[in-house]
């Protein structure tokens, strides 16, 4: 804002008519993604296994290679990436309340003010996003290891994902349609 010149009312408009649409879209693609994830995962669930041709460890019986990542490495593998995407869908929108301090305060000549505020905003901002993530893919974890393998667990997973996506997808789109 200090470094190009914008009223407060450039702020504000650039804000809510550029940035909040874009986000709303951003977090909708979220949610297809998550929609997507969720039909392959049943798509996954309709295809024969073949459980019998490898070990444990992911190695196959007849040629002693592995052909794919153990369902613990594709649970970790997914679980930081989902946290990093679902973390940018949200980051990607400036924070209306700090545009505005920092517009406030440079007006009212204590522009360090403003910077340090926003910075203390973003770190709170931050800080909480990066505990509710990690809480997230805990708890995800957790639940999976105590349900075991049942095949029950095996069709909720993918239809939460489902559910979540849509709602995601609904929530967002709604938002997208007020903000334009």
């Amino acid at each position: 804002v200090f470094l190009l010149n914008w009223s407060s009312k450039q702020t504000y408009n650039i804000t809510e008519y550029i940035m909040a649409p874009v986000s709303y879209g951003a977090i909708a693609l979220i949610g297809v993604w998550l929609l997507w994830r969720g039909i392959r995962g049943f798509w996954r669930l309709s295809k024969p296994s073949h459980s019998s041709h490898q070990h444990a460890d992911g190695t196959c019986n007849s040629c002693g290679h592995r052909h794919g990542p153990t369902p613990d490495e594709i649970a970790q593998l997914n679980s930081w990436r989902d946290t990093l995407i679902l973390i940018g869908g949200i980051a990607i929108r400036p924070c209306t309340g700090a545009l505005f301090l920092l517009v406030l305060t440079w007006r009212m000549d204590i522009q360090m003010a403003g910077i340090l505020g926003a910075l203390v905003m973003g770190l709170g901002t931050g800080s909480v996003t990066v505990a509710v993530a990690i809480a997230s893919v805990t708890f995800r974890k957790s639940a999976l290891m105590s349900a075991g393998t049942s095949a029950r667990l095996a069709f909720m997973v993918p239809a939460l994902e489902i559910l979540a996506g849509g709602i995601v997808v609904f929530v967002a789109l709604q938002l997208l349609r007020i903000s334009l």
